[in-house]
């Protein structure tokens, strides 16, 4: 018995099961922001401004870091990288939790932000490292899933801690954070990129910055993540709410549906596109659809919690074909800058959430004639979410099919 536990803990699965708490807990810090700014907006005198601010800081230094933090990975030992960053992360929390003032509350954001922005790709590294190529498109929309069920269930579990202070909250972040940095220097093993390795990450990157699809590929998964980023995290509640005129706690059952879609068609999609070789009408037609899903929602007149919940659930689930870009991004990554590649492709999944928020936010500002925003706002507001999924939809016809090549190596693995 305990020897088949030890053999567990030393199986590729084990290691990026480890690796994906800390996804998990990154998801979790980005999700409960809104609420916790909510909550330190009721607890300490600063302004709108400065609020955004704070809140901002984490999103931007987290897209900032992306491509160093992947050509980090493709040099350097993936347990150090992960543990230390999970707990610079933890301590991130913990500062926060005992900040005080605008600018220690910005510093401790900004630490957050810097230790979270190792947690996806030193995922992604876990699983090229212990999984066969073929597995990767699999693996990498399941841990998607993953985490956007803990994000569904996170919503329901922040509902039922409302009392809970905002201080306490990050405090037990913060403990979390920490344990899961020992679970990982524990447990994930030391293996670092080839020593030997001639190819700079620097070359590698030049090489991604000149490739016009690298740019193709960052911007079709940036447009199909930012309807979820900008639609469902932040501006979907007070639309449903002005929609169907219902409470603030349907309303957020009724988003939830988004991110449960999502979750449940990221492995789909990436198990469909090992096994096709025209993936270029899979990514099309899924960010064509959402679009067309999203045009109802916004337009057409539903006052049925349930029937809008329905269609919720529809367009997250015919929105995961994002997930191909990772597979795109690894196939088309210079030799041995796997990891540099998909933190280009990840700095464009993660801007897009500070820049289409504020955006929507702006037109609504200017559309707005009344004290409060009317139903009408956030209609003409929130198109341009389905009409970036739609430029999103031609950019997916710009990126590469899979090779023939290796569809046969798949089916032939499969048999």
């Amino acid at each position: 018995m305990l020897r088949s536990i030890k053999n567990f803990f030393a199986t590729p699965v084990c290691f990026w099961l480890v690796a994906l708490s800390f996804v998990l807990f990154q998801f979790s810090l980005q999700l409960s922001s809104g609420v916790v700014m909510d909550c330190v907006a009721k607890d300490i005198t600063l302004t709108a401004a400065e609020l955004g601010f704070i809140a901002s800081t984490y999103y931007y230094v987290y897209a900032f870091l992306q491509i160093p933090v992947g050509m980090l990975f493709d040099k350097q030992n993936s347990r150090l990288l992960i543990t230390a960053s999970a707990c610079l992360c933890s301590i991130g929390c913990l500062f926060f939790s005992l900040s005080q003032d605008f600018w220690h509350l910005t510093l401790a954001r900004l630490i957050m932000g810097f230790g979270a922005s190792f947690a996806f790709i030193g995922t992604s590294r876990v699983l090229r490292e212990h999984f066969k190529p073929k597995q990767f498109s699999f693996m990498i929309g399941f841990s998607e899933t993953m985490a956007f069920l803990v994000t569904v269930l996170f919503m329901f579990i922040l509902g039922l801690l409302q009392n809970i202070h905002w201080r306490s909250m990050l405090y037990y972040f913060a403990i979390l954070g920490i344990t899961i940095t020992l679970i990982c220097y524990i447990i994930l093993p030391v293996r670092s990129p080839k020593p030997n390795n001639p190819v700079s990450v620097w070359h590698a990157l030049d090489e991604l910055m000149q490739d016009k699809i690298s740019w193709f590929n960052g911007l079709y998964v940036g447009l199909g993540f930012g309807f979820i980023t900008s639609f469902g995290a932040m501006w979907a509640i007070p639309f449903i709410q002005l929609k169907t005129k219902c409470s603030l706690q349907t309303a957020s059952i009724v988003d939830s549906m988004i991110f449960l879609g999502t979750a449940l068609s990221c492995p789909i999609f990436g198990k469909i596109e090992t096994m096709i070789q025209q993936r270029k009408q899979l990514m099309f037609f899924s960010y064509a659809v959402t679009a067309a899903l999203m045009f109802i929602v916004i337009y057409v007149q539903i006052t049925s919690t349930l029937l809008l919940g329905f269609l919720m659930l529809t367009m997250g689930i015919s929105s995961g074909a994002y997930i191909i870009s990772y597979s795109i991004s690894n196939e088309i990554a210079p030799k041995d800058a796997q990891s540099t590649s998909i933190g280009f492709t990840n700095a464009f999944a993660t801007i897009t959430a500070p820049v289409l928020q504020p955006l929507i936010g702006v037109f609504l500002d200017k559309l707005k004639t009344t004290a409060t925003y009317s139903l009408s706002n956030f209609q003409t507001a929130l198109l341009i979410i389905p009409i970036s999924l739609l430029i999103g939809a031609i950019l997916g016809l710009l990126l590469p099919e899979r090779r023939i090549e290796e569809i046969n190596d798949i089916a032939f693995h499969s048999i």
